[in-house]
């Protein structure tokens, strides 16, 4: 999430706390510190991704539908950024309702604009639809030069924020091995603590998701050692944490152990409440099974 759905995230939480007549001391209470509540309510800290659904899990609401509400509260913004977050809910919407004719339709139009007009926007869109096409399986000719276009976009960029940290994960399934492992250096020199910590961590815990996929075994398991270390032991990312000990164990010499420890592991996900994200794993274990029979 970028810094203001999580000052968004805090007020649609204290409208459900108030609206379920509960105090915050009582809500916090054998979970998080009531002074660590109430500043993630009012915009001034985050919560971990388990504080929160244990919270949410005592007011009876569900984590999926949280989010949901997170994304579509959202306020008019004509920069960059809104207006790729606009696209990107619109996307969401075709996605969800398994529309892939639509988003392959709007591919061509925007490729099609893009010969006349082609402004960032324009690129960053396109690239995006052309890489979740491409993740669907779907039929969609990019032309090259558009990606190298991409990758020169993305090789020009002099500051990495949560914005085009968002873009490069968005449309990265389409850049070439040698730009990704560019990218992943640049990252893990520039990563710093910090709000922006999270959003490096996450990004290249999708890369070792990317070189995984690109049978790029070797490169795979040497970044996900970085993160690893990048992590430490005490930080409470726990979505990272989470997709990190996934990978590791698809590494397993042993699938069938490490089948058995990931389905323990989106069960976990299940059991707190975050089913979309928990059968999004699932999809990839059976792809991964599946590619290796």
């Amino acid at each position: 999430m970028y810094e203001e759905d999580f000052k968004k995230a805090g007020k649609l939480f204290r409208e459900i706390r108030k609206g379920n007549h509960i105090s915050g001391q009582e809500l916090a209470q054998g979970i998080i510190s009531y002074s660590s509540l109430n500043k993630f309510e009012v915009g001034k800290n985050h919560l971990t991704f388990l504080d929160l659904a244990r919270l949410l899990k005592r007011m009876n609401v569900d984590l999926d539908s949280f989010y949901e509400q997170v994304s579509s509260t959202k306020e008019i913004d004509l920069s960059l950024r809104g207006r790729y977050g606009q696209f990107l809910r619109e996307v969401r919407r075709d996605y969800e309702a398994n529309d892939l004719s639509t988003i392959e339709t709007n591919a061509k139009q925007l490729q099609e604009d893009f010969g006349h007009d082609g402004n960032v926007l324009n690129l960053i869109e396109l690239t995006t639809l052309a890489a979740l096409i491409k993740e669907s399986e779907g039929r969609f000719h990019l032309k090259e030069t558009i990606v190298e276009q991409l990758e020169d976009h993305f090789m020009q960029l002099q500051n990495w924020d949560a914005f085009n940290l968002s873009v490069f994960n968005n449309t990265a399934p389409l850049a070439s091995t040698k730009m990704i492992e560019v990218v992943a250096k640049e990252l893990v020199y520039k990563d710093q603590v910090g709000p922006l910590h999270s959003n490096i961590l996450t990004t290249l815990t999708n890369i070792v998701d990317l070189l995984f996929r690109k049978n790029q075994q070797k490169e795979a398991k040497a970044m996900l050692a970085k993160v690893k270390h990048l992590l430490g032991k005490d930080e409470p990312l726990l979505l990272v944490r989470f997709k990190v000990q996934f990978l590791e164990n698809l590494f397993e010499l042993d699938i069938e152990k490490g089948r058995d420890k990931n389905r323990i592991l989106i069960q976990q996900l299940r059991d707190l409440g975050a089913d979309r994200l928990a059968s999004s794993y699932e999809d990839y274990l059976q792809k991964y099974l599946s590619s290796n029979k």
